[in-house]
This record gives structure tokens, sequence and C-alpha cells, in this order.
């Protein structure tokens, strides 16, 4: 970079502010106004290192070195708001003399921009999760009063649990389910045969692989959760040591495997059965959905038990009265 090229920046400096340094000694040679305005007037002896004191000068020489611009911002505050100062330097030559060029461009106004936008964006995100999760909770509250309501109009516990069945499945968008009924006399749990799959074809298989199946109190994940009263999930149905459906249902690539308990009377009378895609645990919030559809299916089950006696009691009082009569 010659003269005539020291020229041209300076021509162009208009609003940029300019210095050229001695490149062996580092001292000031020239400086025009703005860059006064920025950094102060340097003293007749200043040197790159007493007006820009925190720069690093070994990477400086590195840059210039290996024949590339140093860039650095610094800030300043020359009055009373700070100025983001962008800095670029590099080598120039004039009769024979090593110079350095320092240019300077106030870069506040971009750097803020950043910052908006940058504050935007993360207002936005916040903003977009928010809406995401009140989104979230709007749709748990309807499947439960979809649920809800399902439960209190269906003429049979079966009609019931094949309703939330199938909207559970298709909210967490789970291919396959199924409910278990428990067998108080053989305290065993028994597949109902009410199922939800998305794709019956594909599913076939792990259908026809539990319908004789029993599960007693034990070591697997059905029978845990017979025993606890509690839900419980894997993430691998595979590693279920008494699961009858594992290597079926790993064939099939599901992954995680969920059970939740339907009590009347804190006893366990059902259970449903979800297989997932997905191995991740259930969220907090999941998990307290599927307790409030459960003890909806409880209270089902509890309500037909009561309207079965009601009717079993009342045949067995006409059944007298006619006896007397």
């Amino acid at each position: 970079m010659n003269i005539a090229a020291i020229n041209e920046h300076l021509l162009r400096a208009i609003g940029v502010g300019i210095a050229i340094v001695g490149a062996t000694d580092l001292k000031l040679r020239f400086h025009n106004e703005k860059f006064a305005t920025w950094f102060g007037t340097p003293d007749a002896d200043a040197t790159l290192a007493t007006v820009f004191p925190s720069m690093d000068l070994a990477a400086l020489q590195a840059d210039l070195s290996a024949g590339r611009p140093h860039s650095v911002e610094l800030s300043v505050k020359p009055k009373r708001r700070t100025l983001v100062i962008a800095l670029t330097l590099s080598r120039a030559m004039s009769g024979g003399e090593a110079l350095i060029v320092v240019e300077c461009q106030n870069i506040t106004r971009m750097r803020e921009l950043e910052s908006m936008i940058e504050s935007y964006s993360a207002m936005v995100e916040r903003n977009t999760r928010e809406i995401e999760r009140e989104k979230e909770r709007a749709e748990r509250l309807l499947i439960i009063e979809v649920i809800t309501r399902a439960a209190n109009e269906a003429t049979s516990a079966e009609e019931a649990m094949q309703i939330a069945l199938d909207r559970v499945c298709a909210h967490n968008r789970w291919p396959a389910g199924q409910v278990y009924l428990h067998n108080d006399s053989a305290g065993e749990l028994i597949p109902a045969g009410i199922w939800h799959l998305d794709d019956p074809q594909r599913f076939e298989a792990l259908r026809g692989s539990d319908e004789a199946t029993r599960f007693a109190p034990g070591i697997g994940l059905l029978e845990r959760v017979l025993a606890s009263g509690q839900p419980a999930w894997m993430g691998d149905v595979s590693q279920d040591p008494n699961a009858a459906i594992a290597a079926v249902a790993a064939d099939l690539g599901i992954k995680g495997v969920l059970a939740f308990p339907v009590h009347v009377d804190n006893r366990v009378v059902a259970l449903l059965e979800f297989f997932s895609d997905d191995p991740a645990e259930p969220s907090e919030a999941l998990l307290q959905v599927m307790a409030r559809i459960c003890t909806q299916l409880g209270r089902v089950i509890e309500r037909v038990r009561a309207q079965e006696q009601l009717v079993v009691a009342t045949e067995a009082a006409l059944g007298a009265t006619q006896a007397k009569s």
C-alpha cells in the first residue's frame, strides 16, 4: 500500500477516524479530527500502546506479519454516550517506511440494532414458549374435558375406556394402547380386548401376542403397576423381563411402554397400557392428566357396578314379590 493508496484512504475518511502509525516504533504520525474526537488528541510522542492501552499488540503483530489486517472493537465515552468503535489496522508503505493505517468506524448504531434484534428475538422466543405452554395446557384440559364428558355419557365401562384410549393415543401420538381388567378372584390382569391401533395391519402381531396373556403381581412393568397401584414406564420395552410382547414390540420399532392404573375404592380394577415410539419419560403434566383420566374411568366403573347391583337387587325384589303373590 503506497502513499497514493493512503491518500485514497484519507479521501474516503469523511466520518471515519484515521491515524497513521510507524510500524517499527508504533508512534503516531498522523490523525484526523474524527480520530481525536473519539480518542482525544494524542501527545506528540504518543504510541499505539498509549492511545489504545487495551490493544493486544502481540496479536496485532501476528496478523500484520501474516499479511492480514487486525480488527478489534473498543468502547469509548468521549461525552455522555458510550460508543462502540471498530478498528481495522493494516500495513502500508510510504517513502520506504513501513506504516500502519488505523481506520476507525463508529458502529454503535449497528450494535444497538443488533442488541435490539437479539432482545426482540429473545422476547419472541419467550412468548413463543409461553404460548406453546398455554397451548399444551389448553390441550390437556380439553382432553380431560372430552374424556370426562364421554365417560359420563357412556353406557358401559368398555365404551368409556375405548374413548379414553383413542383420545389419549391421539393426543400423545402413541401408536398403540390397550386395556387390562383386574380379576379379583385370580389376582391377575386379563386383556380386555379393548385396543387402539393407529395401523391395525402393522400392529396385528402386537395384538395377537397379547390376547391370551395373564399378569400377576411380580417384577414386570404391568405386574409392578398392579402391585403398587402407581403408574410406571420403561424406555426400552425389550428390557421388561416378564413382557410376553417384548420381542414383537421391538420388531415393530416400539421403544417405550407406559402403564396407568384405574382405581375403585383404592384397588386397581383396570390398567391402561400404551406403546410409544419415543423412549422419553412422561412429563409431570402428562402424569397429572393421566391421573385425572384414570380417576374418571374409575368413577364410570363404579357407577356401572352400582347400576348392575341395583338391577340385580330390583330383580330379586320383584321375584320375591311375585313369589309371595
